[in-house]
C-alpha cells in the first residue's frame, strides 16, 4: 500500500470534531474497528513517488494509526483539478 499524504488545505475544508465527538470516535473505532473505508485519492509525494491523499476520514486515520487498527481504503477517482478535489470534499461532508 502507498504512503497517505495529509495536505493541510484539504484537511481544513473538513469540520473539526468536538473533543467529545473524537473521544466517542475513538471510542466506536477500538470497539468496533474501523468499518467505513477511508477515502483517498491517487496522487505522489515530493519524491515523486506514488501515494495517496487522504480526502475523507483524518479523525479515523489519526485515531487508527495512533491505535495500531487496520483501515481500508477507498480510491477516488476522476478527480483531475484541485477545484474536483475541494467540491467532492465539500460535496462528501454534507
Amino acid at each position: 500500500m502507498y504512503p497517505i499524504i495529509i495536505l493541510p488545505e484539504l484537511q481544513a475544508l473538513i469540520p473539526p470534531l468536538t473533543p467529545q465527538e473524537y473521544c466517542q470516535l475513538e471510542t466506536n473505532l477500538l470497539k468496533d474497528g474501523c468499518r467505513e473505508p477511508l477515502s483517498v485519492m491517487e496522487d505522489v509525494d515530493e519524491r515523486q513517488n506514488p501515494a495517496f491523499s487522504l480526502l475523507d476520514g483524518h479523525n479515523r486515520h489519526a485515531i487508527c494509526e495512533a491505535h495500531g487498527l487496520p483501515y481500508k481504503l477507498h480510491v477516488v477517482k476522476g478527480l483531475l483539478t484541485r477545484e474536483d478535489v475541494h467540491l467532492w470534499i465539500i460535496h462528501n461532508q454534507l
